[in-house]
């Protein structure tokens, strides 16, 4: 049985050194580093895109793309303050760190597509907001955070390079729902639309998406709905009717159980603070 301690194991096997979630949007910023960085960096795209420069060329990363910079690698990457973007981003280090990495599809400094998830989203959220805070133990729980999300990109990496052709029927479908969400078309129109089985299609979506059909076609009727809220003075039940509800008392129920809030206090609260 090995002898070794909680320290040890947060700071040789691997330590979070920084990490956050930012909203950037306003203003042009960005990041060069001629001679990287002495630990290793990840970016993660949930909402955007960033600009990053790799053999000279600069390439756009949009939402769901990641990052990978190892320690003493150049760095060269901006966001456009036209364009709204949510970055999340981790430096660690630790003699696990390689063996980790590569076991969960990450090596060299490239770009990897794992696909937009709430699930990350959470995770990067839950590690940043609980590394702010620096309550007791907040070092070894980062560690642990920062493993599950790891595992959670494997596996999305393990995905893709499984199903290529499932990844070009599935990104064909979400295109779809965005187009048609507010036709309230069934999860089983989805499913014939790429030629699959209603159960196959579910299977292949949560694998790729990290979440059900139903549960992504929410998200984007709930992302719709706070764009109406934020950028027009359309009525609720305006809105309501243009996302596809029943009417306006079911479409508010729905948008306070996701959002946990009204749609009209969602609206006054934009309203006073932004």
């Amino acid at each position: 049985m090995n002898n070794y301690s909680l320290e040890a194991v947060s700071y040789d096997y691997m330590c979070i050194n920084s990490c956050g979630r930012q909203l950037l949007y306003g203003s042009n910023c960005g990041s060069t580093r001629p001679h990287g960085r002495i630990d290793y960096h990840i970016l993660y795209i949930s909402e955007g895109c960033c600009f990053a420069e790799f053999d000279g060329k600069e390439i756009c990363i949009k939402e769901g793309g990641l990052i990978f910079y190892p320690p003493h690698v150049p760095q060269k990457y901006r966001f456009d303050g036209e364009i709204r973007t949510i970055s999340n981003f981790v430096h660690f280090s630790g003699t696990a760190c390689e063996e980790l990495l590569k076991s969960a599809g990450i090596s060299d400094s490239n770009i990897f597509y794992v696909g937009r998830s709430t699930i990350l989203d959470e995770k990067f959220s839950e590690l940043a907001d609980d590394f702010r805070l620096k309550l007791p133990f907040y070092e070894k729980a980062a560690v642990g955070m920062f493993l599950n999300i790891l595992a959670i990109i494997g596996r999305r990496l393990s995905a893709s390079q499984r199903n290529t052709d499932s990844i070009g029927r599935i990104a064909e479908v979400c295109r779809l729902m965005h187009s048609t969400y507010n036709q309230n078309l069934t999860v089983s129109t989805y499913a014939k639309a790429c030629c699959l089985s209603e159960s196959r299609f579910a299977h292949l979506f949560k694998e790729q998406m990290a979440m059900s059909p139903l549960e992504y076609l929410y998200i984007i009727k709930i992302d719709n709905a706070k764009e109406y809220l934020e950028n027009t003075d359309l009525s609720i039940n305006e809105i309501s009717e243009k996302l596809g509800f029943q009417n306006q008392s079911y479409f508010c129920k729905f948008f306070k159980k996701h959002v946990k809030i009204s749609p009209i206090g969602y609206r006054q609260y934009i309203k006073q603070y932004y």
